[in-house]
């Protein structure tokens, strides 16, 4: 209990096991909090009762003297008088008793054996303190109807009072009218306290009756603000004009020298009455009007307390002036505070309301948490004979709760099993809580895999007897467990000896494993990858790890941006293209990549091969078709030219068609130049020097146009194996394609770099960026988008650095210029 004393309990049962395990039942959920004791009859019961005083009664309705529900009725009828609240322990599971019981006054009806310590506690406490909240109504509403008793009595008394007052003097026989018509208010409003249900309505029909019975002309009730206790919030309001209240101004601003009455009651927090409206000086022309217009003559202002706080303004309004006097500024005043006890006593109701409802809640969740538990409940004795089961594990076990009480806990295991558990059991009586992974024996024979979590049951004195287990069956997440171990074998398996190579790496690229085609692949062991990033062994660029781990992270979130192709470097030094596809894992609670590669190299070099020897068939038939043809034209060209030809239109006609068969003989060359490359002549070269001098051929006429290149070289360029004509080539065509772009006026930066592996040529020109569209068809023989080009250039660019194993990518934006990088693979060695 909060207060920390301990609970008096007097168990009646006649069965003394049963009495027994009720007080270990108590004691073991705390030993601290109950004194129990323990009588076998009614006559013993009723001589402890006169004894002393107990918190609550434990009892039997089945007694060797009495029977049923006459049980309770005569107990109850002994401790009327002392109020102790009586809770049934019984074995008759009876609806219908159970509900005449509560009906009777039982604050609660237990079926034995269907109830564990926790439920059996949380009822007894339950019980107690919903006794004390009904003791407690009770004493309130006597205190209440003392106190009314009082008033009246006082009421009375100066009703007397009055009376001879108007016997003596006749000119007071209409004041004696308006007293007692006051007299008659105070009356009718405490009896309204007395019976209201609730704050609302109680407010209501008071002021009801102070408009009706007492002959006032309005009246209001408002609350102080729950923030600002100058504040004051409407209520309830009878005969007040709608919006009056609200426009009073309350709290009314400092610089306001308005003042009403409800105003002046906050700030004094006292009776305020103003008996003349009009000759008020607090009142200012604003309100004087309001009133006038109302018929308000006269008023006051009651302020109303609970326990020395002010809560709230009680205002009264007249339409005859000077009508509050001493007498009834009393009468009043003295409503105002039964009206405060009452709203006092309405809203403690309430709140004992509201907590009575909690604690219903909250028992009544509680036992649906027990009804509902899934665990099975396994308590013992000393001894280790079981004294309890619940439902759950007698079910788990294939047994009846009752087929189980009283035999040995180690009768449930196989020979070695019973052993194990005997030795792990042994540190019980030493206090210790423990939990193990036993195999159990159901009554059919069968196994149960379950997880015990056991304590030890300790008595007052600190001895041992018991204890209490929480059973959980695991057989099937075993047999789930083994199935995933012999999957995860399997999948090992088809992980170890899967043809293509296997990878797991997180997403920056670390290796956590990989299979033997892997290591076949790359030429590493696996001990040489795991705990390397792909950077860190030189098998990407900086730039192109880079690349992988965001298609990495992009395929996480779902997007579709594998497979792909990617090139390597192999322990060896030499490359390899693979077409890579990975697919997300969680393993262990770490989000990885399943990385599988296939070697495609010679498939895409014998792809290459195919298109370029099915190119040069195209070609070699184009040349037999229309080069003799194109010789034939051009030599009878070249002839007529030597002809004196006095037709000037004639002439140039000859010269276009000269000058067009040369443009289709150096075509049918790029084409041959595009199908064929040809290595050249392989040396050393310098790609600083070699961009030098393509740039000193074409910088004069690029200046005359506007265009300004920006040189950015990188001073530590490793040399490359290359033709230098084709690299010449190759820039020839980048830095012409960036001029035609430009226009006039614009900027190229050229810029080179390198790692490792490669040297980077970047190109970016301030252009007007290139189409989506276009992007796509960039190195498509024949596709162009200049009015006079071949639609050539890029593509025999393309084919001269992939046959030297280097890339040409393209990067840009319309309006945003273009960037093409040429990647060239260093010199090996």
């Amino acid at each position: 209990m909060p207060d920390g004393k301990k609970q008096k309990i007097l168990l009646v049962e006649n069965n003394t096991m049963f009495a027994c395990q009720m007080i270990d039942m108590i004691n073991g959920g705390n030993q601290s909090s109950f004194d129990i004791l323990h009588v076998q009859n009614l006559t013993r019961a009723f001589d402890e009762l006169e004894r002393d005083v107990f918190d609550i009664v434990l009892l039997d309705l089945m007694l060797p003297e009495s029977r049923g529900l006459d049980t309770f009725t005569v107990v109850a009828a002994k401790i009327k008088d002392k109020g102790t609240p009586i809770m049934i322990l019984t074995g008759l599971e009876d609806i219908s008793t159970a509900l005449d019981a509560v009906k009777l006054g039982a604050k609660d009806y237990l079926i034995k054996g269907q109830f564990l310590s926790n439920l059996l506690i949380r009822a007894i406490y339950s019980s107690i303190e919903r006794n004390e909240i009904e003791r407690s109504l009770l004493q309130s509403r006597n205190e209440l109807q003392g106190l009314v008793r009082d008033r009246t009595g006082d009421l009375m008394n100066m009703h007397e009072r009055f009376q001879l007052e108007i016997e003596k003097c006749d000119h007071f026989e209409v004041e004696l009218k308006r007293v007692n018509r006051a007299f008659q208010l105070v009356l009718e409003c405490n009896e309204i306290i007395i019976h209201a249900k609730n704050e609302a309505e109680m407010l209501a029909e008071i002021c009801s009756r102070i408009v009706n019975v007492g002959g006032y002309l309005a009246t209001w009730v408002g609350f102080t603000g729950a923030t600002n206790e100058k504040e004051i919030i409407l209520f309830v309001q009878i005969g007040v004009e709608k919006g009056y209240v609200e426009n009073l101004g309350i709290p009314h601003p400092e610089n306001e020298p308005e003042s009403e009455i409800s105003s002046r009651v906050i700030d004094k927090c006292e009776i305020v009455v103003i008996n003349d409206y009009e000759s008020d000086a607090q009142l200012g022309a604003r309100l004087k009007d309001c009133a006038n217009r109302m018929g308000i003559k006269s008023g006051i202002g009651l302020p109303l307390f609970i326990e020395e706080r002010l809560i709230g303004v009680l205002c009264f309004y007249s339409g005859e002036k000077n009508i509050f006097d001493f007498e009834e500024v009393d009468l009043l005043s003295l409503m105002a505070q039964d009206i405060a006890y009452g709203i006092s006593l309405m809203r403690s109701r309430e709140q004992n309301k509201k907590t009575e409802e909690r604690l219903i809640a909250s028992e009544k969740k509680y036992r649906q948490l027990v009804e509902s538990l899934q665990e099975g409940i396994w308590v013992i004795d000393n001894g280790s004979k079981t004294t309890f089961v619940n439902a759950k594990m007698a079910e788990m076990l294939g047994y009846s709760a009752e087929e189980m009480l009283g035999k040995s806990f180690f009768s449930f295991f196989d020979e070695d099993a019973a052993g194990k558990a005997k030795n792990t059991m042994g540190n019980r009586p030493l206090g210790l809580r423990e939990k193990y992974d036993f195999e159990l024996i159901r009554k059919d024979g069968s196994r149960l895999c379950a997880i015990m979590k056991v304590g030890p049951l300790i008595d007052e004195g600190g001895m041992y007897m018991g204890a209490i287990a929480g059973v959980i069956d695991i057989t099937e997440r075993k047999k789930a467990e083994e199935e995933l171990r012999s999957s995860e074998q399997r999948l090992k398996i088809l992980f170890d000896f899967a043809p293509d190579a296997y990878f797991l790496t997180d997403l920056n690229g670390i290796f956590f494993d990989c299979n033997g085609s892997a290591e076949r692949l790359l030429g590493y062991t696996k001990e040489d990858l795991i705990g390397k990033n792909l950077e860190e062994l030189k098998l990407l660029s900086s730039e192109h790890c880079a690349k992988l781990i965001n298609l990495f992270e992009r395929n996480l979130r779902g997007e579709s941006v594998f497979p792909t192709e990617i090139t390597i470097l192999m322990k060896d030094g030499s490359r390899l293209v693979l077409e890579v596809g990975a697919f997300p894992v969680r393993i262990k609670g770490q989000n990885l990549m399943l990385v599988i590669s296939r070697d495609v190299t010679e498939y895409k070099r014998l792809e290459i091969s195919q298109r370029l020897a099915q190119l040069g068939e195209l070609v070699a038939d184009i040349m037999h078709e229309i080069n003799n043809p194109l010789m034939v034209i051009s030599g009878r060209t070249q002839l007529s030219l030597m002809e004196d030809i006095p037709d000037e239109n004639l002439k140039n006609n000859l010269k276009i068609i000269f000058q067009e068969v040369q443009n289709m003989r150096v075509i049918i060359q790029s084409l041959l130049k595009f199908s064929k490359p040809s290595k050249g002549v392989l040396k050393e070269v310098d790609v600083n020097k070699t961009l030098e001098e393509v740039i000193i051929l074409i910088e004069h006429q690029f200046n005359i146009r506007g265009i300004e290149i920006v040189r950015g070289y990188s001073k530590s360029l490793p040399v490359i194996s290359m033709d230098e004509k084709h690299l010449q080539e190759v820039f020839m065509n980048m830095l012409t394609n960036a001029f035609d772009a430009i226009g006039k006026n614009g900027r190229i930066d050229v810029l080179t770099s390198s790692d490792t592996a490669f040297v980077y040529i970047e190109l970016r020109d301030t252009g007007a960026g290139i189409p989506v569209n276009v992007m796509e068809k960039l190195f498509t023989p024949f596709f162009t988008t200049k009015e006079k080009g071949t639609g050539l250039g890029l593509a025999v660019s393309y084919s001269i650095i992939r046959s030297y194993g280097g890339e040409i990518k393209f990067k840009s934006e319309e309006g945003e210029g273009t960037s093409v990088t040429i990647t060239v693979p260093v010199k090996n060695g």
